[in-house]
């Protein structure tokens, strides 16, 4: 049975569940023993099965990577989290009348090239863990890998397209309030800099640009194909992390998040009136960073007005809650 990959508030967690004929002790010993892992796993040191300590994992089987993870959380016999380079990988157990329930979750921030690859490999080396508690030894399965991956990867660009459905969310603060959004990216923090300061690359998804990059400098945005010109004054600066300037009365701030697999985007609009035309300023941005990622990837994008209204009828619901 393939995971559930489900979004979550900053990025995505995938679930496996296999029920195993055997009692959590014995799983237990299987996920934290050195000699059981090499089993079914990877060859491993374990520093000390505490908060903090560290795990190494060499896969020696396959293709011979070295995996270091910090653990992040421990209770002995129900659950082992530890990091996966920026992910989590988190393993909890169920007692259950006739043996256990054994759940698997990665947290992962953004789907890439590798998510599949690592759920595929995930669900092969769980099959083997059931193999293994039978006494059985079996090989690592490329076939099956690949089999899985296909899935995976099919699953992934389904879930990865929905990812642009995620609304902004909107909270009260002193004076007003801020809209959030958040965009996780394949790219380096220093591409994504280009395309929110670059007029060259602002043009291809945002506005014509004319941009003088420091604070107390202008950003001027001519909106085609309406004609329309925002003046803009940058409040803040900081090269490859923040760029910050008015918006009319309102302020914009864009934030960038170095990840091991891209960045994170944050688009925050700071504004005094949730006013009945707050919705479609929202509708706005949600449908213009959306474009980004195609811009990021090298394909040419237009404006979506279709898009921009089902977003604007979905911020119009949530508003008016």
């Amino acid at each position: 049975m393939l995971a559930t990959v489900e979004r979550i508030a900053g990025g995505y967690v995938a679930r496996f569940e296999r029920h195993l004929n055997h009692p959590v002790e014995k799983v237990w010993a299987a996920l934290t023993q050195p000699e059981k892992l090499a089993n079914w796993l990877a060859d491993a040191v374990i520093e000390e099965l505490k908060e903090g300590g560290k795990i190494e994992l060499t896969f020696s089987k396959t293709e011979g990577n070295v995996v270091v993870c910090t653990i992040t959380e421990v209770k002995p016999h129900s659950v082992l989290e530890y990091t996966w380079g920026d992910d989590r990988v988190r393993w909890e157990l169920y007692p259950k009348q006739d043996g256990c329930l054994l759940v698997l979750k990665q947290i992962f921030y953004t789907i890439n090239d590798q998510s599949a690859k690592d759920l595929a490999g995930w669900h092969v080396h769980t099959d083997i863990l059931l193999s293994v508690l039978e006494g059985q030894l079996v090989e690592f399965s490329y076939s099956r890998w690949e089999e899985l991956y296909g899935k995976y990867t099919k699953m992934l660009s389904s879930q990865r397209k929905s990812n642009y459905n995620v609304l902004a969310t909107v909270e009260k603060m002193d004076g007003g309030y801020v809209a959030r959004f958040e965009r996780h990216l394949n790219h380096p923090v220093e591409k994504v800099w280009a395309a929110l300061t670059q007029p060259e690359k602002l043009s291809k998804w945002f506005a014509d640009a004319v941009v003088d990059l420091k604070v107390g400098g202008t950003v001027e945005l001519t909106f085609k194909p309406v004609g329309n010109t925002v003046s803009c004054t940058i409040t803040e600066i900081q090269p490859q992390t923040v760029m910050e300037y008015t918006w009319g009365n309102d302020k914009l701030r864009w934030e960038l998040y170095p990840k091991q697999d891209g960045c994170l985007l944050v688009l925050k609009e700071f504004f005094s009136v949730l006013d009945n035309h707050r919705p479609r300023d929202l509708s706005g941005w949600h449908t213009i960073i959306d474009m980004l990622p195609a811009v990021l990837d090298g394909e040419p994008v237009e404006f979506s007005m279709t898009h921009a209204q089902q977003a604007y009828d979905r911020y119009k619901e949530m508003l008016s809650q």
